[in-house]
């Protein structure tokens, strides 16, 4: 058939059939289906519309390939012959399987008429997926995917692949096919009430189409291949696709595909086909998508598996393993997919995944297939034993060898014992090796005969163990283990005699196992001779694990005898193994019993451009430095320790970003956008560290060191600097922020820093308004203060909680010192009125009055000055006669300029003997302030008694 040619859609006898048994809007629904459209351009077909010069572009491609094309076939050159040969076949199956089922046609019909039904029921879309237009456009353009196409065709991979059961496996295909065939239907007849369906009716059709999937199923009809049949007119169009293809005609094999595709999209052969065209063409992409379309439809794996393939070799891993999990879907029985699909999931490291298609794998293996049975089993414990779940290692394995106990080879005995071993079952361990590995356990009976007993019932002390001479040695060695493990030693002391005398370049890890089940159980004496063979093997010679060894085996047979030897095996350790910290800080540790501090902390040193420091090691040369009041080297490696989870303070407003943010993110965040927009790196240029980590609470208290230190030499700026840096640790703000935040408070105060006091102080008095404590406290920040930021403070506060007293009394204060007397009367009057027996609200109201008294325009100065008097012999009485309360109203006298008053007040604060002065606690004696007072008074009209007081009670 030539391109120019045109093409008409056909009416096959058995749409003809569905059309008569239609009702009416059905027929017209099929016939339009049915005939289609008339243009012949394949994208026209499906109501897609190309570019004009696309369209030209694309005709003169095909005609020079068909030039081509044509000129080889003449050569006999054409490639396609075997495959359009083989489509034939398939087709010419197809036609003679309509064929025989002709007799009887009414049943046949009535069939097919349910497979409609079923699958119109069966092919409701989600609302989601797009029509057919949508999706044929998007697979002519190359505008697809491989995670969209997979989910328009509702092929998402889910856990499920790996716990579904066979039977649903096999209606996959099917599925695929009815979705596929309503994707074609959507572009033609697109249902109103469809779009308007609730969730509860899509769920209720969801449910009819199991329904309709199991009753087929139960009837055994096959329906994962009935689907994709052609019928015999279709089939006779499909092989003339495929002659077009390979005499290069491909634009009409698009058009001819395309119309398979409209009239009966549940076959693959035209998908086939169409991806043959265009990886032909050299557009892969879009090649690949219509083979990932015809394998979606086919009933077998094989498309799957060449997909898989193709992505193996392209190194899309994630992609193969989804087509390896539908070839699985499609045939569960065969195990090649399994073992190719976690292949390719260990390879992505996806270990977790891995192991639940292990476990899938156990569902199909039959009882004779024991090598595959055991070799699942060593996988699925492999991986348990790698992310540490030592009991479904063990459980995996023993299942194994209960299944397949005739098929266990030493090898998957010794897998076995690294895991009961691992998990001290050492009983255990010797019940297997009787069990599958020949070793046996005789005990002289009663009638002084040797019987068998096992480990499990009655204990191996007393027992002969009896061994075979070719006994693996990797299994001799975990039974020396399992019997010193468990206190046999005269057991295990022949067979670690036959593994010394084996050779240690070859089982030198075996040396080691057995000499640490020794030391494990305090027989270092016994494993001092394996360690000597160890040491005087090139191999393991040079070894540090093996010096380590020998130096704890030195100490636990005689810790005081030995401990210079195992002072010099412990600095072979360090030698071979720098980054051994335990072997450093067991070596400082008998150094340091030695007295030997300097050699000690020679070893603890550390250089931080040579490799990472080790947290432990720090912290043990701290404890050494502080024990020898080393401050300076102290302090240093101090820092060194605590900069691991503290911030380095480069500037002020770093240390206001700290103190401003509460939450741990928030203030590295803010401290890196400060940074960034001053140009500077965010990430301060730390030394690196290992993993190890001392205990919080360790950490803590050498913090709290560090502060004491550094406070009693005065060295406050580095103080600050410090617990600010202490903000940013996210591991001790965590447990101990308020306590960071109060040492914070107390350092900024000491350094004079009111500004940070008190933005720290505000926080705290917020915390805890209720306790008087924090009310002096936040009085020592404010008399530190240079501005006035607490006032409007203390006014938001005070609206908030108006029964805070103390807030009130602060704010007295503050309108007192700004010279608003009437607010500070008012505030000092709210006090007073709760508090009637204070005498600090009597006096600060009396000084009230007396500095209304004092203003130039404030009127009724007599009654302002009573009451003053009033408020002030109140305060006397409740306070007493003290030289507090006497000198605080002579003074308020003088204020007013009723002098012989003030003297009389100041004569009898002078009489008053001074308070006892406190050890720690500021001078409280006001007898200097007294006697200067009254040297001001005398000094004009009495120069000589104003000389006497001075020269009496003023000393400097």
């Amino acid at each position: 058939m030539s391109s120019s040619q045109k093409f008409k859609p056909v009416i096959t006898r058995r749409s003809k059939r569905r059309i008569e048994k239609s009702s009416p809007s059905q027929k017209r629904s099929r016939m339009k289906l049915a005939c289609g459209s008339e243009e012949d351009n394949p994208e026209s077909i499906l109501g897609l519309e190309l570019n004009v010069a696309e369209l030209s572009e694309e005709e003169e491609v095909i005609q020079n390939v068909a030039s081509s094309s044509s000129q080889d076939c003449g050569q006999g050159k054409n490639p396609e012959v075997a495959t359009t040969s083989n489509s034939d076949d398939y087709m010419d199956h197809q036609e003679d399987d309509d064929d025989d089922g002709e007799d009887d046609d009414e049943d046949v019909d009535d069939e097919e008429v349910e497979d409609e039904d079923g699958e119109q029921e069966a092919s409701v879309l989600p609302p989601t997926l797009p029509c057919t237009d949508e999706l044929m456009k998007r697979l002519m353009n190359d505008s697809l995917s491989f995670s969209e196409l997979t989910a328009m065709m509702g092929g998402e991979e889910t856990e499920a692949d790996e716990t579904a059961s066979v039977n649903a496996a096999s209606s996959s295909s099917s599925s695929s096919s009815r979705l596929v065939k309503e994707v074609s239907k959507g572009g033609a007849d697109k249902s109103p009430a469809f779009s308007s369906a609730t969730a509860a009716e899509q769920f209720e059709e969801e449910l009819d189409m199991q329904r309709q999937q199991q009753r087929r199923r139960g009837r055994g009809r096959g329906g994962r291949g009935r689907g994709a049949r052609l019928h015999p007119t279709l089939a006779a169009l499909m092989g003339q696709a495929n002659l077009c293809v390979g005499h290069s005609d491909t634009n009409e094999a698009i058009k001819m595909c395309l119309e398979i595709i409209r009239q009966f999209p549940n076959s693959p052969l035209p998908y086939e086909t169409l991806a043959m065209i265009y990886e032909d063409r050299g557009l892969q992409n879009k090649s690949l998508q219509f083979q990932l379309m015809a394998a979606f439809l086919s009933p077998l794996p094989d498309k799957w598996v060449e997909l898989a393939e193709y992505y193996k070799d392209q190194d899309e891993l994630e992609q193969a393993v989804y087509c390896y999990s539908r070839a699985i879907k499609q045939s569960p029985a065969t195990l090649s997919y399994h073992w190719s699909r976690v292949e390719l999931l260990e390879r992505l490291g996806n270990q977790a995944r891995a192991l639940r298609s292990y476990t899938y794998m156990l569902k199909f293996l039959k009882p004779d297939q024991a090598k595959g049975g055991l070799k699942l089993a060593k996988e699925i414990a492999k991986i348990h034993f790698s992310q540490q779940n030592y009991s479904g290692a063990r459980h995996a394995m023993e299942t194994a060898f209960v299944l397949y106990s005739k098929h266990v080879t030493h090898e998957d005995v010794n897998l076995l014992l690294d895991v009961l071993v691992t998990e001290k079952d050492f009983k255990a361990g010797l019940v297997v090796l009787t069990t599958y590995a020949g070793v046996k356990f005789l005990k002289m009976s009663v009638d002084g005969e040797l019987e068998e007993v096992t480990p499990s019932q009655d204990n191996v002390e007393g027992c002969i163990c009896s061994v075979g001479e070719d006994f693996p040695m990797d299994l001799r060695s975990k039974l020396a283990v399992c019997l010193i493990m468990v206190g046999a030693f005269d057991l295990a002391g022949p067979v670690v005699d036959v593994l010394m005398s084996k050779s240690t370049e070859e089982f030198g890890d075996l040396f080691m196992d057995v000499t640490e089940a020794l030391l494990s159980m305090g027989r270092g004496q016994s494993a001092l001779p394996l360690l000597e063979l160890l040491l005087r093997c090139p191999r393991h010679g040079a070894a540090a694990t093996v010096w380590r060894l020998y130096a704890e085996s030195l100490l636990s047979a005689d810790r005081v005898k030995n401990s210079d030897d195992a002072v010099q095996a412990y600095y072979k350790v360090v030698e071979y193994a720098p980054d051994n910290a335990e072997a450093r800080l067991t070596l400082a540790s008998i150094l340091h019993e030695q007295q030997h501090t300097d050699a000690a902390l020679q070893v603890l040193e550390q250089d931080s451009s040579v490799r990472p420091l080790d947290s432990q090691v720090l912290y043990r040369r701290c404890c050494i430095l502080l024990e020898c009041e080393l401050l300076e080297e102290f302090l240093t490696t101090a820092s060194l320790l605590l900069g691991k989870h503290f911030v380095r303070i480069r500037s002020r407003d770093e240390a206001e970003v700290l103190i401003n943010n509460k939450k741990a993110s928030n203030k590295l965040e803010g401290l890196k956008e400060l940074r960034q927009s001053k140009g500077e790196a965010a990430e301060d240029a730390e030394p690196q560290y290992t993993a190890s980590e001392v205990p919080l609470r360790d950490q803590w208290q050498l913090f709290l060191t560090v502060c004491k230190k550094l406070h009693a030499s005065k060295r406050y700026s580095d103080l600050e600097l410090l617990v600010y840096g202490a903000l940013g640790s996210r591991v001790m703000t965590k447990k101990y922020g308020r306590e960071i935040e109060f040492i914070c408070l107390q350092a900024s105060m000491v350094n004079n820093n009111s500004y940070f006091a008190f933005n720290l102080m505000r926080d705290i008095v917020v915390r805890y308004s209720h306790l008087p404590r924090v009310w002096n406290l936040l009085n020592q920040v404010i008399n530190r203060a240079v501005d006035f930021r607490h006032n409007r403070f203390l006014l938001r506060l005070s609206q908030k909680h108006p029964e805070l007293l103390a807030c009130s009394m602060l704010n007295g204060h503050n309108c007192l010192v700004a010279g608003t007397y009437k607010y500070a009367l008012a505030e000092y009057m709210k006090v007073f009125k709760k508090r009637q027996n204070d005498p600090l609200a009597s006096l600060m109201l009396g000084l009230t009055y007396i500095h209304m008294a004092c203003q130039k325009f404030s009127a009724d100065k007599n009654t302002l000055v009573i009451q003053a008097w009033v408020f002030l012999n109140s305060y006397r009485e409740l306070r007493g006669d003290c030289q507090e309360s006497l000198y605080n109203i002579g003074r308020a006298m003088h204020q007013i300029n009723i002098l012989h008053l003030a003297i009389h007040y100041y004569e009898l604060a002078l009489k008053c003997p001074p308070p006892s002065r406190v050890e720690g606690q500021p001078c409280l004696d006001l007898t200097c302030e007294i006697a200067f007072n009254l040297a001001l008074l005398y000094r004009k009209n009495s120069p000589r008694l104003a000389r006497y007081y001075m020269q009496k009670y003023i000393r400097i």
